[in-house]
Parts: C-alpha cells; sequence; structure tokens
C-alpha cells in the first residue's frame, strides 16, 4: 500500500499537476495580496466597524476561493488515477501479482492525500500570513485557524475518496463531470439555504439542502470552516455580510463526524466496486 501512495506521489509529480497548479496558485496569491493592499486605501479609515466588514471580507473572499480551487484540484487531479489506467492498459500488469486491489485503491488514495495536504497548506496558510500582514487583529486564535485549515483538508479527501468511487466505474470525463456538478449542486443548494424563507418554501429548501449535504458534505464543511475562520460568534458581522458565501447557518461539528464516516464508507465502497471490476 505505501509503494503504491508512493508511486501516486511520483506520477502527480512526473505529470507535474503539482507545478502547474503552483503556478497558477501563486498568480492568485499574489493578484490576492494586491487586492488586499488596496483595500485600506478605499475603507474609511475613521470607521473601525467599516474597516472590519472590508478585513472579514478579504478573509471571506479567501476562503472561498481556497474552498473551490481545492475541490477542483482534488476532483480532476484523481479522477483518472483508475480508469486511466484500466483503459490504458497500464494496471493489467500488475493486478495479476500477489497485491491486493485493496491496497491499490487505498494506495492511491492515500498518495493524493498527501498531495492535497500539501496543496491545501500551501494555499490556505498563504491565504492567511496575506491577511495577517494587513489585518492581524481581525484573524481568530491559532487553534481556530487549524481547525478551518483541518476542515479544508477534509473537504479534500472526501472528494478525492468520492472522485476515486467514480474512477472504478466511470471513464475520466465523465467521472470528473460528475463530481464536479454533484459539488457545484451542493454548494447551490448550501447557499440558497443561507437565505431566510418563510413557510413551506422555507422548510422545503432547508430538506434539500440536508439531502445534498448528506449526498455531499463538502458545502458543509466549508460553511464551518468559514465560522471558525472568522471568529465564530464573534464575527458574527461577517458571517451575516457574506450572504450565501457565509455560515448564517453554522453546520454543527455532528456534520463533521459524517464527514468522516462518508470518506470511509467511500473507500470501503471503491475497494469492494474495484474487486468486482475486470481489469
Amino acid at each position: 500500500m505505501l509503494h503504491i501512495a508512493r508511486l501516486t506521489i511520483w506520477e502527480a509529480l512526473r505529470r507535474r499537476i503539482l507545478l502547474a497548479t503552483g503556478v497558477l496558485t501563486a498568480g492568485f496569491l499574489v493578484l490576492f495580496w494586491l487586492e488586499v493592499q488596496h483595500q485600506p486605501r478605499v475603507a474609511v479609515t475613521q470607521n473601525p466597524l467599516g474597516n472590519l466588514s472590508v478585513a472579514l471580507g478579504s478573509l471571506a473572499l479567501g476562503a472561498f476561493f481556497c474552498y473551490f480551487v481545492i475541490a477542483f484540484f482534488s476532483i480532476f487531479s484523481v479522477s483518472g488515477s483508475i480508469s486511466a489506467e484500466i483503459e490504458s492498459g497500464l494496471l493489467a500488469p500488475v493486478i495479476p501479482r500477489p497485491l491486493y486491489r485493496a491496497e491499490i485503491v487505498l494506495g492511491k488514495w492515500m498518495g493524493f492525500a498527501v498531495v492535497q495536504c500539501c496543496y491545501v497548506s500551501v494555499l490556505f496558510f498563504g491565504i492567511v500570513v496575506i491577511v495577517h500582514a494587513y489585518y492581524a487583529r481581525v484573524l481568530p486564535p491559532a487553534p481556530a485557524i487549524i481547525q478551518a485549515w483541518a476542515l479544508f483538508t477534509l473537504q479534500a479527501w472526501v472528494l478525492g475518496a468520492v472522485t476515486l468511487l467514480g474512477s472504478v466505474r466511470l471513464s475520466t470525463l465523465a467521472n470528473g463531470i460528475t463530481v464536479a456538478l454533484s459539488f457545484t449542486m451542493a454548494f447551490l443548494a448550501g447557499a440558497v439555504a443561507q437565505f431566510p424563507f418563510a413557510g413551506t418554501h422555507g422548510s422545503m429548501v432547508d430538506r434539500l439542502a440536508v439531502a445534498m449535504s448528506l449526498v455531499l458534505p463538502t458545502d458543509n464543511l466549508y460553511r464551518r470552516a468559514v465560522y471558525e475562520l472568522l471568529g465564530g460568534r464573534q464575527g458574527l458581522l461577517g458571517l451575516n455580510s457574506l450572504g450565501p458565501f457565509g455560515a448564517i447557518k453554522v453546520p454543527s461539528m455532528l456534520y463533521v463526524l459524517y464527514s468522516v464516516i462518508y470518506l470511509g464508507m467511500a473507500l470501503m465502497l471503491s475497494v469492494r466496486l474495484f474487486a468486482r471490476r475486470d481489469a
């Protein structure tokens, strides 16, 4: 299993996935730095509440970009991890050897998990450092920042496991499109649920958001990460001002536990389906 994980990391480096993504991410961090640097000139310096709102908005903007970039990086880096190798015949000489198919699936996920963790760390802490340089007082305590980072990392791991599951049965293109659209639908359902609805419409929207969070729990992880990153209840101003991009309805930690269980179930199902597939 560890050997498969090492090969997966090496393959990601050989295909220059990290290089291409790293260059584009560096470009975003530069643009984000320019945006944050320009904000104090726009904000009214005599209005502390206005400055606080601008600072929280910058932090939320970085978190939102982090959410989507991590998601698409996790999806498209994993989408062809098994299906593409089966179609090209690369797995055919490996599977007959004394190597359990579970080791292949779990080894690949472990390798991608390491790559995803490294990428999330660079992007997330890059955003935090930039905001800290201009708005040090806005950032929550270190434990809350670490917790937000862990939630973003868990989001990447969940999407990696779901995409790996799809790669067992679907082609690379179909898998990537399916998981990406499911992720977008989960976000839209969570975004609509942030608005107050009255009567029947409100209950219907809430049920839809809960259903999508059970199908793919990534949106709840994002909402909880934003809640932690903006200082929890102390950042209520920022949470309310973000609208559909914030966390007016904060998911409980039970959703985080559900996401961990969901991750394990997705990996178990991937192993089961791959064991039944002819490579």
